[in-house]
């Protein structure tokens, strides 16, 4: 809840617009947000960095989330008018402004190195959400029936008893 209520703060008062979250311009900014969050939760000051960090995270969050699902259209077309569900916090000028820089080449291109260096981790993630368990199963190829949970201990001693 203390997560979701710094989102819907943060996106009525810091525009879409903005790139960089230290940019001196959203002094006054964060510190509506602040305030208004202290209003709202009991907040100690030495957590306002906390929570001003957690908001340029989810700012960006954001950001990212308008430009991967409501940018362009099914057939590739960029999309002129911002999203309904948003457009209380959006308007029709800032909108063509973050869509002017999310079209611009040198924007482009620095989005598609990204996506290809995430695409081949050097070091990849290997749990998951599958747990130590499930993820023995798999480097051994044993299927997994879904939704059945394992004791590794059970299936340790299994494997070292003859059947």
């Amino acid at each position: 809840m203390f997560v979701s209520y710094i989102g819907a703060v943060v996106r009525q008062n810091v525009p879409i617009t903005i790139d960089n979250w230290r940019d001196k311009a959203l002094k006054d900014a964060k510190d509506i947000i602040w305030n208004d969050i202290q209003t709202t939760f009991v907040l100690d000051e030495e957590r306002k960095s906390y929570v001003l960090r957690v908001a340029g995270k989810i700012h960006r969050g954001f950001r990212s989330h308008l430009s991967n699902f409501y940018l362009k259209d099914r057939e590739g077309n960029t999309n002129a008018e911002p999203p309904k569900i948003y457009q209380h916090y959006i308007s029709k000028d800032e909108w063509s402004a973050f869509v002017s820089k999310r079209s611009d080449p040198a924007f482009v291109n620095i989005s598609k190195a990204n996506r290809e260096r995430a695409s081949n981790p050097k070091h990849p993630y290997k749990k998951s959400r599958m747990g130590y368990a499930r993820l023995e199963q798999k480097i051994e190829d044993k299927p997994v029936k879904k939704g059945k949970v394992i004791d590794l201990t059970t299936y340790q001693n299994s494997k070292s008893t003859p059947q």
